[in-house]
């Protein structure tokens, strides 16, 4: 019991210092992980490379080191950029409906 008692101190006192001292991408990241997870799936598993190929298939267990770390970033990157827009697409509309509860609904065809 003790090593458990250890064990969700040091969860607790992670978790407080990720809250503070987290980076924004990472925090990002976090709050939009379904969205990246999906569009990673489907650009490496469905998304065409050429020659009837898919990206998984196409370059398989062939890439060096650097080449994993370039592919890694670029579909980080195109994966946190998703993620942005989404949560921009996300806080308009919450915009939109908080303004529509302050000023009533808006005329019919105006």
């Amino acid at each position: 019991m003790e090593r458990l008692g250890w064990l969700l101190g040091l969860i607790l006192l992670v978790k407080a210092v990720s809250r503070l001292a987290a980076p924004k991408w990472l925090q990002l990241a976090g709050r939009e992980s379904l969205l990246m997870y999906m569009l990673h799936i489907i650009l490496l598993h469905a998304f065409p490379a050429g020659g009837g190929m898919t990206w998984d298939r196409k370059i398989g267990q062939t890439l060096s080191l650097p080449s994993v770390a370039l592919v890694f970033v670029g579909l980080l990157s195109v994966c946190l950029l998703a993620a942005w827009f989404n949560e921009t697409r996300k806080a308009r509309g919450a915009e939109r409906v908080r303004k529509r509860r302050e000023n009533g609904p808006e005329p019919v065809g105006a």
